[in-house]
């Protein structure tokens, strides 16, 4: 059975999710001796948010969630992220449940970083208007008005809380996306050479 057809099977994107997720935790443990890294510990998360933490010296935690596809037909949008597996609560759901649950323990709001191979569907209404410099969408929300304060409404209305909480979280919520296992593997070898 060639790499190809596992990743067709249903198992395949938990196969694929693994593999990335190790590869962004080796990017970060090469990158961790430089000099100019604030990381001091590497471990494993908390909650719904149990893929990847980077402890660091100084700046606020950071908690990744990696999600991959093993193929381009689902792209990443609102409706992905509002989407009720299984009688699950939303991926939305569970990132922000994990921030709330882990915001009393720290001085500086934590970071929530969704981690995934998908690349965002330029037609998303919300996602497409995103800062391309830091992956979020706060700014895009925060002083909208017309389609995009009603996008903020209806993040709001979705995780059950007012829209001032509503860019609270959004504030420390950062989507990287887009990257393969092949670009995460690139990353990985530039990081190795420089260590």
């Amino acid at each position: 059975m060639t790499r190809g057809t596992i990743f067709q099977a249903a198992s395949g994107a938990r196969i694929l999710g693994d593999d990335v997720q190790h590869l962004i935790a080796w990017d970060h443990v090469l990158r961790t001796p430089r000099a100019e890294t604030t990381i001091t510990e590497l471990a494993g998360g908390a909650g719904n948010l149990d893929d990847l933490t980077p402890r660091r010296s100084a700046g606020p935690a950071e908690y990744w969630q990696v999600k991959a596809s093993v193929d381009a037909t689902s792209p990443l949008t609102e409706a992905w992220l509002f989407e009720y597996p299984e009688g699950k609560k939303s991926l939305l759901q569970r990132l922000h449940a994990s921030w709330q649950k882990l915001r009393p323990g720290h001085d500086l709001p934590p970071k929530i970083v969704l981690a995934t191979t998908k690349a965002i569907d330029p037609s998303d209404p919300v996602l497409r208007a995103r800062a391309t410099t830091d992956a979020r969408i706060v700014e895009t929300l925060r002083d909208a008005t017309g389609p995009m304060a009603q996008a903020r409404k209806r993040w709001a209305e979705h995780l059950a809380i007012d829209e001032e909480d509503l860019l609270e979280f959004l504030d420390s919520f950062e989507i990287r996306h887009s990257a393969s296992e092949a670009e995460w593997r690139e990353k990985v070898q530039d990081a190795a050479a420089g260590a």
